[in-house]
């Protein structure tokens, strides 16, 4: 099954377990669909920052479905969601993919925060850095694509 979601999706094939007990994954997404990946970690100030940030930008958003991911267990993953108030947001979805790596390893994570932008079935852009100038710049890709 894992080969035929990925031969349909420009995306590596991935589950994620989410605060509710349930699972995302990539057969859960639009295989042409606008998908922005953000892999980040919860005590990271970067990533803190990176998504007070983004919020901000949430209007924005709207287009693309957001999947942030990290590689930590599921009770700091529900505090940073509550946190930052995540919850409200039908667009965006926060879990963990535990210690697979499967995203972590695919996108060659190095840094965090880390975004990938997909759009019309095609990897646009990943991004880096300092963590507000890079919300900004996804920010403004998404308003492009």
């Amino acid at each position: 099954m894992a080969n035929a979601q990925k031969s349909k999706a420009p995306w590596p094939a991935f589950r994620i377990g989410l605060p509710d007990a349930t699972y995302y994954s990539g057969q859960d997404l639009k295989p042409k669909g606008r998908v922005l990946f953000i892999y980040f970690s919860p005590d990271c100030e970067d990533c803190q920052q990176f998504t007070q940030a983004l919020v901000k930008q949430a209007d924005r958003l709207k287009k693309y479905r957001v999947i942030m991911v990290t590689n930590t267990a599921l009770p700091p993953v529900i505090a940073f969601r509550e946190k930052y108030g995540l919850k409200k947001y039908p667009n965006i979805t926060v879990g963990t993919e535990g210690s697979t790596y499967v995203l972590q390893r695919a996108f060659n994570v190095q840094r965090f925060p880390f975004a990938a932008m997909y759009a019309g079935g095609k990897l646009v852009k990943t991004f880096g850095g300092e963590a507000v100038a890079m919300a900004r710049e996804v920010a403004d890709m998404v308003q492009k694509n």
